[in-house]
């Protein structure tokens, strides 16, 4: 059974990933986080520096941030006394999605997205977390991504701080953007048909949630359909940044 959407902020929530009528899934290497201890990290964006990424975000401070792919292979930096960490891994050939978690001692504290980094330099850089909204750290027109899990739909992107922007489907309607400008809403109908951004509109391809987890050139844009514990499975697609 899939479990319905919810529209939560991706940074510093834990979401509840297992899905309906299933009982959750315990991790032997990942303890419950303690209340006032330990938080996730947050990845604030994503530098590209010759043959490096740069992972930029903050944690607790003095706290350490474990980046690890699909391979097992794991990347670490410790942060400042502020919270501050950079984690500095290869700009691969492929695309590649990373784990994130705070290390402390021998305890993990997953963060409840994954980092999604494409291998072309025009592709997108996201945090991919099930049941919320795709948060999109690099460039983007007005709409940064929308999400499906196929029953419900997702639309979020980036505007004015703290202001309105008119998002829909048939019909916009106004939309509040946070203090960093970001918006999410969701939306019915189909997950391809066309949506309304300010003035902008784009055409989504039919969006399925079968196949690898795997970044692909579809639309006027990229799409990913991925999955996360419990079965769940979710597709978001990023249309193409302004040239």
């Amino acid at each position: 059974m899939k479990r319905p959407f919810r529209i939560w902020p991706v940074i510093g929530v834990v979401l509840a990933l297992g899905a309906c009528g299933k009982g959750s899934e315990t991790r032997p290497d990942v303890a419950a986080v303690p209340d006032g201890w330990a938080s996730s990290p947050r990845v604030e964006g994503v530098i590209r520096t010759g043959g490096m990424l740069v992972v930029g975000g903050r944690t607790e401070p003095l706290g350490r941030v474990v980046l690890t792919g699909a391979d097992g292979v794991a990347y670490a930096a410790g942060a400042d006394a502020g919270g501050r960490f950079d984690v500095r891994i290869p700009a691969w050939t492929q695309d590649v999605v990373l784990d994130v978690k705070a290390q402390v001692g021998q305890i993990a504290y997953p963060a409840p997205y994954r980092l999604l980094v494409a291998a072309d330099p025009r592709g997108p850089i996201a945090l991919l977390a099930i049941g919320a909204p795709t948060r999109r750290l690099g460039p983007a027109p007005a709409l940064d991504a929308i999400d499906t899990d196929g029953r419900a739909t997702l639309l979020s992107g980036r505007s004015a701080p703290q202001s309105e922007v008119s998002v829909g489907m048939a019909q916009g309607r106004p939309v509040a953007t946070d203090a960093m400008g970001r918006w999410t809403t969701s939306v019915s109908g189909a997950a391809g048909a066309p949506v309304q951004v300010g003035n902008a509109t784009f055409e989504p391809p039919p969006l399925s949630l079968d196949g690898e987890t795997r970044l692909r050139r579809l639309g006027g844009g990229w799409v990913i359909a991925w999955g996360g514990a419990g079965g769940a499975r979710q597709t978001t697609w990023f249309p193409d940044p302004p040239a």
